[in-house]
């Protein structure tokens, strides 16, 4: 399954260093992909992160971002809650008892997030996209495509009943592609 990964995982370089809004869009629509998971020397890890791992290393060697650009008067005030957020959950995760899993999850829902977050930030701000406007469209539409789909195999499970997990198919309760029908529900 790795491997298999891996090649999605380049493929995704190739788009993303082509267009990077594109890269983008790809990687929002495909936000569900973090239920696919692997382990890469050892360390457990998600299509999803690896996606965007490699978006993040395209996004700095193309954009070379300047961090004064981070730091401008629109998002000031996004930096101090980010920081003691971030502090707070790296203080959490060195008192854990389980370092490791601690380390996964600080990783997962702290710093790809707020790493994403900021790149987001940077490309609205830049004057490319100011005359264009497709960045925020563009990733409301990625959303909307991924809810779509989702909806489309909740809708196909719901019909036919297959592919429902055991506990739900007694009440034909729909997941799509999660284990848990309030999964699909906070998702969308």
């Amino acid at each position: 399954m790795l491997a298999l990964y891996l090649i999605l995982t380049a493929a995704f370089v190739l788009l993303s260093w082509r267009d990077l809004h594109r890269g983008l869009w790809i990687l929002v629509a495909l936000l569900p992909s973090y239920l696919l998971r692997t382990e890469i020397f050892g360390i457990p890890t998600t299509l999803l992160e690896m996606l965007i791992v490699v978006f993040v290393i395209v996004w700095f060697l193309k954009r070379r971002p300047i961090l004064a650009l981070f730091v401008s008067k629109k998002n000031i005030g996004y930096l101090f809650p980010i920081a003691l957020l971030l502090i707070a959950s790296t203080i959490a995760v060195s008192i854990s008892p389980d370092t490791e899993a601690a380390l996964g999850v600080w990783k997962a829902y702290f710093v790809e997030p707020i790493v994403l977050f900021f790149i987001v930030m940077f490309e609205l701000m830049t004057s490319e996209l100011k005359e264009s406007r497709l960045l925020p469209d563009n990733i409301f539409e990625a959303l909307g495509v991924c809810a779509l789909f989702l909806s489309l195999v909740a809708l196909v499970q719901w019909l036919t009943g297959n592919g429902i997990p055991i506990p739900w198919d007694i009440e034909r309760r729909v997941t799509s592609v999660f284990d848990y029908p309030n999964a699909l529900g906070l998702f969308l």
